[in-house]
């Protein structure tokens, strides 16, 4: 009741200076008419509005001549601001307008304002700045990001991490290199080894020939992670070629005796005594190849001599060749081969003669006296 007397008691003020104003300055009257009557208006408007609904609306909030006041120099009072009213969601934000409360969803959600959802920002990669190598998590409201395993950063700049040049960060062997990927590593055993590359056993090449390039005159030593070639002995070159010495050809390679002959082999040689020596070939003894029919080919009328390494066949008084082949001279048939007088007669016979004093001779055949 006591806001419909203020209403009334307005009304009358402001036809009041209305009626005087226009009295008093007709030049004026149409621009303060045009102030006045509008807030006359306006309140008449207001008032009639408030008046008609003054039991269903607040008459303090109605207020015309306020409302009218600040909504005209583009201001809102707080008597009007109607976010008191409007139920936005928990996570939205509420703004006065001159039409009325606007809820907007906060930043990370989604909505009218009034019902808001949280926003999966990593299920769009708009909306977020994750790094390509790096993990987007959503959180209620936002989401965050966290570089990948091998990598280091803020989520939004992700850098490779060199796993190889730090060994606390690799599982490598220490017989395996080490090589960097993006974000990872990989690790491969030496050569010479065997694995996986976080354990490497040492590979025997010596024990399959495929894995080695060793002469066959050469002798294979497996080393840790490796292997060497040596040529056998009798043999020169690098391990993976090996030629054949001639130890005969150089005395100082070969132990033959000086009464032996050396001869080469592939990778060795071997001595054997000259004829007329016996022996190992290292050490080598004259043979007495006269001592052993067998050992000489002297003629039966023949002297055998033994040489240094060899012998010599003689043939004997009354015999005549080469020693081994002798045959008988006939001292009879050549007076300078005999010695019988002139009155004997000379017989020859094998290897020698024989001288006879003829008849009516007596003597031993070389001095023969005639028997008186």
């Amino acid at each position: 009741m006591k806001v419909l007397r203020s209403l009334t008691w307005l009304f009358f003020l402001s036809t009041m200076v209305a009626a005087c104003g226009a009295d008093d300055d007709p030049a004026k009257t149409p621009t303060n008419n045009a102030t006045t009557n509008n807030a006359t208006t306006n309140n008449a408007t207001t008032n009639n509005a408030t008046t008609n609904n003054a039991t269903t609306n607040n008459a303090t909030t109605n207020n015309a001549a306020t409302n009218n006041a600040t909504t005209n120099n583009g201001t809102i009072n707080e008597n009007t601001k109607t976010c008191a009213k409007t139920t936005c969601d928990e996570n939205a934000t509420c703004s006065d307008t001159a039409t009325g409360g606007v809820c907007t969803c906060d930043a990370g959600y989604n909505g009218d304002g009034t019902t808001c959802t949280d926003t999966d920002e990593c299920a769009d990669a708009t909306l977020n700045d994750c790094g390509a190598n790096a993990a987007c998590t959503n959180e209620v409201g936002t989401f965050s990001c966290a570089c990948d395993a091998g990598f280091t950063g803020d989520g939004t700049t992700c850098a490779d991490i060199d796993e190889c040049a730090d060994a606390a960060l690799n599982d490598c062997d220490a017989n395996a290199a080490c090589t960097n990927e993006p974000g990872t590593f990989a690790c491969a055993c030496n050569a010479g080894y065997m694995g996986d590359g976080t354990a490497c056993a040492d590979v025997d090449e010596c024990a399959d020939a495929t894995l080695n390039n060793c002469d066959p005159n050469a002798a294979c030593i497996n080393d840790v992670g490796t292997f060497a070639c040596a040529c056998d002995a009798g043999y020169a070159g690098d391990g993976t070629t090996c030629m054949d010495i001639d130890e005969c050809a150089d005395v100082a390679l070969n132990t033959c005796g000086a009464d032996a002959t050396c001869t080469n082999t592939p990778g060795t040689f071997s001595c054997a005594c000259d004829a007329g020596y016996s022996g190992d070939g290292i050490t080598c003894t004259d043979v007495d190849e006269c001592a052993d029919a067998a050992l000489n080919n002297c003629d039966t009328n023949a002297a055998c001599t033994n040489d240094i390494g060899s012998f010599t066949c003689s043939c004997n008084a009354g015999y005549t060749g080469d020693g081994a082949t002798c045959a008988d001279v006939d001292e009879c048939a050549d007076p300078m081969l005999n010695i019988c007088g002139v009155d004997a007669t000379c017989t020859n016979t094998p290897g020698t003669f024989l001288c006879v004093c003829d008849v009516g001779y007596l003597g031993d055949g070389f001095i023969c006296v005639d028997i008186d």
